[in-house]
């Protein structure tokens, strides 16, 4: 939840936010250059991010959260609790998990090149999932 919580307050370091308190940096997401490198891009909006969100298999009801800000996508998915298409893992789970998976493989990515295959990051995600349930 943590986690959750610095992403509302843009608090995660990406190369907006660090740009923004003072890094001599381009705002620009480094692996694919194209848009600046917000929480929300890092997260949501990335294409393997989207990519990923679609293997995860987030519940159709909550498929138009993924076209709201920031903080209210985050708080719609964080707080759903009905399960998932996938192993029965309650939605609010499998989205922070998944989180926290974009932004480590992000940062993987980043700092030591890793090959970043959204079918991988969604397999792990739900592994760390399930360990949360048990």
């Amino acid at each position: 939840m943590y986690f959750l919580w610095l992403c509302c307050h843009n608090s995660i370091p990406t190369c907006k936010v660090l740009g923004s308190r003072g890094f001599t940096l381009q705002p620009w997401c480094p692996p694919c250059n194209v848009q600046s490198e917000s929480v929300l891009h890092a997260l949501r909006d990335y294409r393997i991010a989207k990519d990923f969100w679609l293997k995860l298999g987030i519940a159709n009801s909550l498929l138009n959260s993924f076209s709201s800000p920031l903080v209210e996508w985050l708080y719609l998915n964080s707080v759903t609790s009905f399960p998932s298409k996938h192993l029965g893992i309650p939605c609010e789970i499998r989205f922070t998990m998944g989180d926290w998976q974009l932004w480590l493989q992000h940062n993987a990515f980043i700092y030591r090149e890793a090959n970043r295959c959204a079918d991988r990051l969604a397999k792990h995600g739900t592994s760390l999932s399930l360990c949360c349930l048990f």
